[in-house]
């Protein structure tokens, strides 16, 4: 892994909860990299959640057919826009937070990202440049933190997780004094 790195794909696209679980992790890899561009793959249930957040420089909404229902013809076509915008981002490092071997296959191998690193908990290890273990019965931030280390963030520079509200939200909240 290039010890300078410009542009990181990270993938959490499931659900609002995983989300927000993912985010500490996301804080603390770029504090390790405040260089990097960091792209964040999501679903359309969870990308508000997203939205606003400073360390995250470009969000991707996608929900893959294979947790969300959908016709080939759409699940092809949402495919086909995902992989153009991923190759334009140059992305030297992607990591999948959830280990799936078809996240790993579509989003980061045949989109031609170098450096891929997740767990071996679905099959897809071969796939990967580094795989990390799964240990069963952690908790989710512990998986997230542990892909984070794996490119050297400290696990003492992971923060709780928060969510970030933008102006729109803000003025929004402001106006019915939510």
């Amino acid at each position: 892994i290039p010890k300078c790195l410009t542009n990181i794909l990270v993938i959490r696209a499931d659900y609002i909860g995983d989300v927000i679980l993912a985010l500490p992790a996301i804080e603390g890899l770029k504090g390790r990299y405040p260089q990097a561009k960091i792209t964040f793959i999501t679903s359309s249930k969870a990308q508000d959640i997203v939205m606003g957040n400073p360390f995250i420089d470009k969000v991707i909404v996608y929900d893959p057919p294979w947790f969300f229902k959908k016709s080939l013809k759409q699940a092809i076509r949402e495919y086909l826009k995902v992989f153009k915008e991923i190759r334009r981002r140059n992305c030297e490092l992607a990591l999948d937070f959830r280990g799936d071997a078809r996240n790993i296959f579509f989003l980061t191998c045949l989109t031609g990202i170098p450096y891929r690193i997740s767990f071996a908990s679905s099959g897809g290890w071969y796939l990967l440049t580094k795989v990390l273990p799964y240990p069963p019965d952690r908790h989710e931030v512990d998986y997230h933190v542990e892909v984070v280390k794996a490119v050297g963030v400290k696990s003492n520079d992971i923060p709780m997780p928060r969510i970030f509200i933008t102006p729109e939200e803000e003025r929004f909240i402001q106006e019915r004094k939510l």
